[in-house]
């Protein structure tokens, strides 16, 4: 079990030095933010012991995405960042929700809408609150 996680660490190592040898170039990091987030849906990456890679996707797909006008891209990392907010870590569902959030005021509609749905689903499929919401959920309306 424990050699499975090292695998795949360096699977993502290898994803992280080619996604910034290829910072800026849509061509490459598109499908790869795209395959990312199947990567995360799947449950493929949900071991603790993958939180400083994914911690690293998180940053270069926010600096990947800073400042861009590609749609298409927005979109995809909007995929990887409503994905990240199921893994079991506070700090990486805090910044993925703040990404998320900053996507809901993008001056692009479809950006906004895809966001938007993606952030719910999100929190409908979560089981515990505590992650996005520091104290739970009882204590978001107190």
């Amino acid at each position: 079990m424990k050699g499975n996680v090292v695998l795949k660490s360096e699977f993502l190592r290898k994803l992280i030095t080619i996604f910034e040898q290829n910072l800026k170039d849509d061509r490459v990091t598109i499908p790869l933010m795209k395959t990312i987030e199947i990567l995360l849906e799947s449950g493929y990456l949900s071991e603790q012991g993958l939180l400083n890679d994914i911690l690293a996707l998180h940053a270069i797909c926010v600096q990947e995405c800073n400042k861009s006008k590609v749609i298409v891209k927005l979109m995809a990392a909007i995929g990887v960042f409503s994905n990240m907010l199921t893994f079991p870590d506070q700090e990486l569902c805090t910044k993925a929700l703040r990404s998320l959030l900053f996507l809901l005021y993008h001056s692009f509609p479809k950006v906004r809408k895809l966001a938007a749905e993606k952030l719910y689903t999100s929190l409908l499929t979560l089981e515990d609150y505590s992650m996005v919401i520091p104290g739970g959920e009882e204590s978001a309306f107190e």
